[in-house]
């Protein structure tokens, strides 16, 4: 509940007329019981007033006293002392609240309640009596001792401890608050409760005060149900039933043979209810607001993990959709440049020239449709795991004699076998058939010969194709630098590499698209190596392969 806003001039207002009514309430139980109260409500609403609404509030207070004994006929000069002790008293309390700066009116931790306690009710309440007990001393009104100081004191003090945490827990907005309309069947049991409490009091015969322990469970219980709220409603409760108890004579403090005696037991008894209950909640509230803190933590961190996802996957999106748009707008001039190179070639070889100007020209275009095939072999990588990522990679299936494909691109790539003086060694079975995505299997198999040729180091290359039960197996072989254990399994990633980019050229992502091509297939491929004994690459795949398409990782992952 949220204290309402209003103008300073109905704040003094209000607060003067609830503290007129409280002390005359008060007056009116000592005279038709003949016995006072060591309770004095009036004090905690001083204080309460204060601490809520600040120091301007004051006049309320130090009129209100002055009303009430004007009202009750009494003498006027006699209560001047006491109005100013009554306004010092909680100016004094707030100001040693508010000096702290985070003092929180909720009294929800320990330390805010050991200040209230000590400091705004004791020391208040201390500075109220030595004002206002001299100067009844003084005016002659009343005779005033050690014991009457002591009482006015304990007065004020308990009225302090009783009322005012009632208003101050439920004028501050509290998250965890549990005292609300949406646990009103958890209020209405702890009214039954309280009536069977007050129904003890009044009827059970136990001898001496030995029934007032009940009490202590019941508003641990409530402490730990309802927080603050609760345990300051309960006490109220508890207190006016003893109250009314012990004015009457009865209940546990009513048979105590003295009147003063009584009065105090009962004021001890009800701040001590006060001050356990209120300790204990605000034990329970600080692990309560310890757990949320971190369970909001948590679901913060999850939330921005989540937004950082959400930036990851659209950096990832955008990062694939411009490989794509890029892959295709570097292949779109590289058509027509490898056909002028062709137109070129036919040229230079139906030219009659000089001795000697054919060769120079056909090596020099040689040199250039080495260049542009590696770019577009670099540019299919790039527009392959474009591809990949969005899931776009789609298998067209044909008949396929895998020993003559193998064959086909050996002879492509014979210039560059013999420009690394690497020897092929084949062991081809011709009757391996199967239908495959033609383009795809041959980008599989000039990865792979292609990193042959480039570890093999002018050593033999080794290939077979095989026919193993109802899938075709093709086997490449190189007796180069081989691979590092740790690194064979790395290097079907993406960007992945086993050696230096410096010593050797490629994006890392041949044998990352090999891997996904032969997934799509149903297929699989494995490398067995050793440092110095070059490496085996094993590309193994069903004779029939499914017309699918490959799922993107992120999805597959997920």
């Amino acid at each position: 509940m949220k204290w309402p806003e209003s103008p300073g001039i109905f704040r003094v207002i209000l607060l003067f007329v609830v503290y007129v009514a409280t002390c005359k309430l008060s007056l009116v139980v000592q005279t038709v019981t003949g016995r006072g109260t060591q309770i004095w409500p009036a004090a905690g609403i001083a204080l309460a007033g204060i601490l809520i609404w600040g120091p301007s509030v004051w006049p309320a207070i130090f009129l209100g006293t002055l009303a009430v004994h004007w009202i009750n006929n009494d003498p006027v000069y006699p209560f001047v002392g006491p109005a100013i002790g009554n306004t010092v008293e909680p100016l004094i309390g707030a100001y040693f609240c508010s000096r702290q700066l985070d003092f929180h009116k909720s009294l929800d931790r320990p330390l805010d309640i050991m200040r209230f306690i000590l400091g705004a009710a004791l020391l208040g309440s201390l500075a109220g009596a030595l004002i206002g007990v001299p100067w009844i001393a003084h005016s002659g009104y009343h005779k005033t001792n050690l014991f009457y100081f002591i009482q006015y004191w304990a007065g004020d003090y308990v009225g302090m401890l009783i009322m005012a945490p009632i208003f101050l827990v439920f004028s501050t907005p509290n998250r965890l608050a549990r005292f609300t309309w949406k646990n009103i069947m958890t209020v209405e049991l702890l009214l039954f409760v309280l009536l069977v409490a007050g129904a003890f009091i009044l009827f059970m015969k136990i001898p001496g005060p030995a029934r007032l322990y009940f009490f202590f469970p019941l508003v641990l219980w409530v402490a730990l149900r309802l927080g603050q709220r609760g345990v300051t409603v309960t006490t109220i409760s508890i207190a006016v039933i003893a109250l009314w108890q012990t004015v009457i004579g009865q209940g546990p403090f009513g048979d105590i043979t003295s009147r003063a005696e009584s009065e105090i037991y009962l004021a001890s008894f009800v701040a001590t209810l006060q001050i356990t209950g209120l300790l204990f909640a605000s034990v329970v509230m600080g692990r309560e607001v310890e757990r949320t803190t971190k369970e909001e933590a948590m679901e913060k961190s999850q939330q921005d993990l989540k937004c950082v996802n959400t930036e990851l996957e659209e950096a990832i999106r955008a990062r694939d959709e411009f490989l794509s748009i890029a892959s295709h707008e570097l292949k779109t001039p590289m058509a027509p440049l490898s056909l002028r190179l062709q137109m070129m070639d036919r040229k230079i070889k139906r030219a009659k020239t000089a001795e000697g100007v054919e060769s120079d020209f056909t090596k020099d275009l040689l040199i250039c449709e080495r260049s542009l095939d590696r770019l577009s072999r670099l540019t299919d990588e790039l527009l392959s795991v474009s591809r990949i990522r969005t899931g776009h990679l789609t298998i067209q299936p044909e008949e396929i004699n895998l020993s003559s494909l193998v064959k086909g691109i050996i002879d492509q790539y014979q210039f560059e076998f013999d420009r690394n003086n690497s020897r092929v060694e084949l062991h081809l079975d011709d009757s391996v058939v199967g239908f495959w995505d033609r383009m795809k299997m041959e980008e599989v198999i000039v990865n792979l010969l292609t990193n042959a040729i480039k570890f093999a180091s002018g050593k033999p290359i080794e290939i077979w194709v095989l026919h193993e039960n109802k899938s075709a197996k093709l086997i490449v072989r190189d007796h180069g630098q081989g691979i590092a254990p740790q690194d064979q399994g790395r290097i079907f990633q993406r960007f992945e590499r086993a050696v230096s980019s410096r010593h050797y050229g490629g994006l890392g992502l041949g044998l990352y698209i090999s891997r996904q091509i032969l997934q799509a297939h149903g297929g699989t491929i494995s490398v067995e190596s050793k440092l110095g004994d070059g490496a085996k690459f094993t590309v193994q795949v069903p004779l029939r392969a499914a017309n699918t398409a490959v799922i993107p990782e992120n999805t597959a992952a997920a």
